[in-house]
């Protein structure tokens, strides 16, 4: 029976191959879109999976609450979690990773190698983490200091597939010696090195017992069965048992009145295998994941799928009346109910089987634009993916089933003495369920295009926002911390001769970087305020353009070694009106670290963090200081002859330090990559889109022709009895377009809501404004006019005799 069942249906598709080819390219279209997206939600959910133990690992994490506001770390002080091991049972092993975000570099022989992905780990990492030790004793790798483990690809690199062990690579803070090679860190990790240091070079953070100052990241494995939140609980007990006494020395004042005073560190655990999607943190390793956006693709996945079957359910009820008078002469010659059900599910099976084959190819040509998309590197290997086959069986299955239950249980059921008298039509319930069909899809469709405006608008206005200085044209010169600060000096002067610099200054980061965090009192007696602190120098506020609105910026005409510039917000902290001359405490640990310094200059607030975040209080201190720290040479320059600009300051980098390689980069990419994440998803959203309402676009075509073929008689009739063109092709388009004004009636309020869900993660940000909605509706009925169009009007011109004829 099923033999005969597949013989029908191929008869049936090849007879009708308009039907057939409409049914095949939507639904193609529509699985190849539901495997990328899951390919890509695949990834993103296995993030950190392959370590064997990661249901027992958390990172320990900070939420740092100040009287104003509360900001989320992952780096916390380096002793804090020493303290926690040596405090709670509970904690089987603790690991720290550090990683300073400098580019350093790595000399074997002739060659030099810069190196960005560089950490410093405790010596225990491999017993924690699953990245296979492939040279090396796990035991004794990283426990002496000045060692190192390269990953294999690095290894070859340096070493061309000599053995690396005993090597030795020479770099400005000392020469390392490699202990081990370790396998490649895998993509989907939260984390990533090429180069694996000994945390014994760090002494300065682990034996200063620092517990207030963010440095590390900290990693527990907890024993068999431990309980996380039981152990979270400890976690305030343990904060006031050992920072209490720094927060004394340090403040002037006992914790207790710290706390009263509105501040507090709350420390929590975070699941390993929850970091990628479920962490937004301050001083997170990598951009990471959003468990909104997962959900969303899944959504999307699920609704293009969906979309893809209703075409192929609406066809089906489009031609009813065609396939009633089949069913009505099979149950005559003596077929049963469910013979008909599997003659129905078999064709169905059979398109959609036939779909899977040509989406297979449509995936193999656009997985390399999706992965350029999303910034992945997925494949279809079904031999590492082990549930890739299985899907793809269970999508034949399940579309198949799903596209084809209409037509099985609902034409199957049709009684044969009406159908064959001529008296069955289109049932209520047939077109009530195809205009149903209709409503969702165009609704879905104008969902999507409305979220692509909104998320399109969203980056626009990240992109295009007064910040509050000047980003473009902003060449970022890295590892200036490697000269010493005369030659650092004597660089900046020197390439502010080169034709085509405009300005150029030394700070220790720029906006988008690391600002630590920084504590000022108005005076002795005065509440302690947390804001951020950078180091630049008397040339930065005029390179990137800042507006200073009292006072002064920093000037060699006067000793401003102790001279601070704040920002509108901390000035308004500190509860000042007029600041200028007035004297701030910045307190450290003992009397010998505070500092005591004098407010010259106030700058306009500008946003120094992404858009995520409201502006802070800033304390801009003098590179002259005595703490003061020297990393990057901020270069303005003009948009004429860039290459040759590039040129001559790497000429003059050479010139000054010959050993250490030229690197920079720009600052509006440096900028960019805070948004990372959502300008990907905004990529692959509108894509997406696009193609959803390609589908249904498809679907609706196909519905047209077939209602059309329905009404021929009915437009030849109109048009003997004087019926203009333009009148039978409003006619023929004004169901669709009713429908489509039903689908963005309810879409719009629903788009609304997510998007304004969505656009909570931004503390500046666009409004939702109705003419995204006018737009999208304008979209959809565009859309659908155009898709209806062609074949109203060939059927409002055809021949009214060749429709009556039979008459």
């Amino acid at each position: 029976m099923i033999s005969n069942a597949i013989k029908i249906a191929f008869r049936n598709l090849a007879r009708h191959k308009v039907y057939s080819l409409i049914n095949i390219a939507g639904l193609s279209v529509g699985i190849s879109c539901c495997l990328l997206i899951l390919l890509h939600v695949s990834d993103e959910f296995s993030y950190d999976r392959f370590h064997q133990k990661g249901d027992r690992i958390y990172r320990m994490a900070l939420e740092r609450i100040y009287p104003d506001r509360r900001t989320f770390y992952a780096i916390i002080p380096s002793g804090i979690g020493e303290a926690a091991k040596d405090e709670f049972p509970e904690i089987e092993t603790l690991v720290r990773l550090w990683q300073f975000g400098q580019t350093q570099t790595f000399r074997y022989g002739e060659q030099s190698y810069e190196e960005s992905a560089v950490m410093f780990a405790d010596s225990n990492f491999f017993q924690v983490f699953d990245i296979p030790l492939l040279e090396g004793d796990p035991e004794k790798v990283l426990s002496s200091p000045n060692t190192i483990i390269l990953t294999e690809e690095t290894a070859f690199r340096y070493f061309k597939g000599e053995s690396a062990l005993g090597k030795i690579l020479e770099t400005q803070n000392g020469n390392f010696e490699v202990v081990g090679i370790c396998g490649n860190v895998p993509e989907n990790s939260h984390f990533d090195f090429d180069l694996l240091a000994s945390a014994m070079n760090l002494q300065f953070f682990i034996a200063e017992k620092d517990y207030l100052s963010f440095s590390t990241v900290t990693y527990f494995m907890l024993k068999e069965g431990a309980d996380p939140a039981g152990l979270e609980a400890k976690f305030p007990g343990l904060v006031e048992k050992y920072a209490s006494g720094q927060i004394q020395r340090r403040l002037g004042k006992s914790y207790a009145e710290y706390v009263a005073a509105g501040n507090g560190y709350r420390y929590f655990l975070q699941p390993l295998w929850d970091i990628h999607l479920h962490s937004q943190l301050e001083g997170e390793f990598k951009a990471n994941g959003n468990s909104l956006y997962v959900w969303l693709f899944i959504s999307i996945a699920f609704f293009i799928l969906i979309i893809a079957c209703i075409n192929f359910m609406n066809l089906a009820t489009a031609r009813s009346s065609e396939r009633a008078r089949e069913v009505g002469i099979r149950k005559v010659l003596g077929s049963h109910r469910s013979q008909l059900i599997l003659q129905f599910l078999v064709e169905s099976v059979i398109i959609s089987a036939i779909s899977l084959v040509v989406s297979l190819v449509i995936i193999q040509f656009a997985l390399p634009g999706f992965n350029e998309l999303a910034g992945k590197h997925l494949n279809m290997d079904a031999g590492t993916q082990w549930w890739i086959p299985v899907l793809l069986v269970f999508t034949v299955l399940i579309v198949g089933l799903m596209a084809g239950s209409y037509p099985a249980f609902v034409l199957s059921s049709f009684e044969p003495v009406s159908v064959l008298k001529g008296a069955f039509k289109s049932t209520r319930k047939g077109t009530f369920l195809r205009n149903g069909l209709v409503v969702f899809q165009f609704g879905i469709s104008t969902l999507l295009i409305a979220s692509t405006a909104v998320i399109y608008q969203q980056m626009q206005f990240v992109r295009t926002k007064n910040l509050g200085f000047d980003k473009d044209f902003v060449v970022v010169i890295e590892r200036i911390n490697a000269l010493e600060p005369q030659k650092a000096e004597n660089f900046r002067e020197e390439i502010g001769k080169i034709p085509g610099v405009l300005h150029a200054a030394i700070s220790h980061d720029l906006p988008g970087g690391n600002f630590f965090g920084y504590f000022l009192k108005a005076s002795p007696s005065a509440e302690i305020i947390t804001g951020r602190g950078m180091f630049a120098d008397e040339y930065f506020p005029e390179t990137m353009n800042l507006e200073i609105i009292k006072g002064r910026g920093f000037s060699k005409e006067f000793n401003d070694t102790l001279s601070i510039i704040l920002n509108e917000t901390m000035v308004n902290a500190l509860g000042m009106t007029d600041p200028i001359g007035k004297q701030v405490i910045n307190p450290g640990d003992t009397p010998e670290a505070t500092q005591i310094l004098t407010i010259v200059g106030v700058v306009k607030d500008f946003h120094f963090q992404s858009l995520h975040e409201e502006i802070a209080g800033l304390a801009i201190i003098s590179t002259h200081n005595p703490t003061g720290f020297r990393g990057v040479v901020p270069v303005k320059i003009s948009p004429e002859n860039v290459p040759a600009t590039l040129a001559g300051i790497e000429a003059e980098w050479t010139k000054i330090n010959p050993d250490i390689p030229f690197s920079y980069h720009f600052l509006d990419d440096q900028l960019a990559q805070l948004y990372q994440s959502e300008q990907a998803s905004g990529k692959l959203f509108a894509a997406f889109s696009i193609i959803a309402i390609l589908i249904a676009s498809i679907g609706l075509f196909g519905l047209a022709t077939f209602l059309a073929q329905q009404r021929t008689k009915e437009i030849g009739i109109r048009k003997v009895l004087g019926a203009s063109v333009s009148q039978l092709v409003i006619l023929l388009s004004k169901e669709i377009t009713l429908l489509v004004l039903l689908a963005l009636v309810i879409s719009i309020p629903l788009t609304w809501i997510l998007m304004d869900k969505w656009l909570e993660d931004f503390v500046y940000r666009v409004n939702v404004h109705p003419g995204v909605f006018l737009m999208a509706g304008v979209i959809a009925l565009a859309i659908a006019w155009i898709t209806v169009s062609y074949q109203s009007f060939k059927t409002a011109l055809s021949n009214p005799v060749e429709a009556l004829r039979d008459e």
